[in-house]
Order: structure tokens, then C-alpha cells, then sequence
């Protein structure tokens, strides 16, 4: 007769288990930041066997953490993208000036793409076996960055008591003009481009004229020394 399970059994089922998920948890972040630094220095052509090996795992690992190469990659892009942000998008200081919280996010971003050009490369390109992904994943990261705008621009407008029913289409709007000039600027000739600094400040004023003429509209107050703690 079969023995039935005790609740000893048990935990030990659901100890080994948890270790086993957190050990599965450990080599993805392990491969992924392998990924992210052989990426960064050689770009889309990595090779799997090459990300295991920096990784330090078999290469049979990779594809048991991972369906295939496509899930590999889109895994990585999102990776790439949490990373950009957090740099990117830092939680916003109440006593800081919209116009200068707006300057460092810019430059940031700006200075993200030339310091790692071809990790921007790879965030807007797909699976080898699926082309149409890359414009996906472009898109769906100039998505999340648009979305967050949007929803600082409502919470602004929210505050002020006007109509909201125009950030999103702003808020697109700015994040397209940003990702269009640095898109531009990060594959024309090198010979040819402006300095990183002079390119962030020209996005910077040139999203800053948008944003002040949309708020005049609204009937908001927003000027160069406006904190943003008067607008959220």
C-alpha cells in the first residue's frame, strides 16, 4: 500500500522546489548580464555559445531558461530597457525645476545611446527568424516611455483642473521627436554630427517649447523656475 505524503514531505517538496527557482533565477540574471556586455561591445551578432560561455553555464543551460533564441532576445531587449530607464527616468525630485528635471532626462537618454550605440542598435532590431519584431519592440519601447509622460502630464493637468484629453498625443509626440533625432543623429557619419551636448540641449529646448506652449493653452503656468512639486 502506498504511503500517504506527510506535511514533512511536503515542505521538503516545496524547499527544493523554491531553491531550484531561485538557482533557475540566478544563471537568467547571470546570462542576461552576460548578454548585456557582449552586446554592448560586438552587437547583434553575439552568438549563444558565446553568451554561455561569458555567462560561465553549458550552452544546453541557456536553452533550458529559454525557449529558443527569439525568447533569448526579447528577454534581453526588455533587459536593456528596464536598465535605460532606471537611468533614464529616475523618480522625480518634488524640489527640482520641471525645466531642469527635464534637462537631465534628455541628456541622460542622450548620453546613454553614444556611450552604448550598439545596445540602441539592438533595442530596435528583431529575432532573426521573426523580422517584423524589431519595429515591435521599438515601438513598444517608445510605448512605455511615452506612457510614462503621459501619465505625468495628467497628473499635471489633473492638478491644475483642465482637460487631459491632449497629453497622450503630446506625450507621443515628444518622446517621437526625441527618438527621431537621436535615431538620426546615432547613424549619420560620426564626422558629421554635433556634440552630444550640443544635440541634448537642442531636444531639451526644442521639447521644452512644446510642453510650455501646450501648458499656456491649458491655461497652466509653466516657466523655467515652475518645481515640480507645484505641478504634481
Amino acid at each position: 500500500m502506498a504511503s500517504v505524503p506527510t506535511s514533512t514531505d511536503e515542505q521538503l517538496l516545496d524547499g527544493r522546489a523554491t531553491r531550484w527557482d531561485e538557482h533557475t533565477a540566478e544563471r537568467r540574471e547571470r546570462i542576461l548580464a552576460a548578454a548585456v556586455d557582449l552586446v554592448d561591445e560586438v552587437g547583434h551578432g553575439v552568438s549563444v555559445r558565446d553568451i554561455a560561455h561569458a555567462a560561465g553555464v553549458p550552452r544546453s543551460v541557456v536553452y533550458r531558461i529559454f525557449r529558443d533564441r527569439d525568447d533569448l532576445e526579447a528577454q534581453l531587449r526588455a533587459e536593456i530597457f528596464t536598465r535605460l530607464v532606471a537611468v533614464a527616468l529616475p523618480k522625480l525630485d518634488p524640489g527640482s525645476t520641471a525645466h531642469s528635471a527635464l534637462t537631465d532626462a534628455v541628456t541622460t537618454y542622450v548620453e546613454w545611446v553614444a556611450a552604448h550605440p550598439l545596445l540602441h542598435h539592438f533595442l530596435g532590431t528583431g529575432a532573426i527568424t521573426r523580422a517584423a519584431e524589431g519595429s515591435r519592440s521599438a515601438t513598444g519601447s517608445r510605448s512605455a516611455v511615452a506612457q510614462h509622460v503621459n501619465q505625468l502630464l495628467r497628473e499635471a493637468a489633473a492638478r491644475a483642473g483642465v482637460d487631459a484629453a491632449l497629453t497622450d498625443p503630446v506625450a507621443y509626440g515628444v518622446v517621437g521627436l526625441i527618438d527621431g533625432a537621436v535615431n538620426r543623429w546615432v547613424h549619420s557619419n560620426p564626422a558629421d554630427r554635433a556634440p552630444v551636448d550640443v544635440l541634448a540641449e537642442l531636444l531639451t529646448e526644442s521639447v521644452w517649447a512644446v510642453l510650455q506652449s501646450q501648458a499656456t493653452g491649458l491655461g497652466i503656468r509653466l516657466t523655467r523656475r515652475t518645481r515640480v512639486s507645484a505641478l504634481l
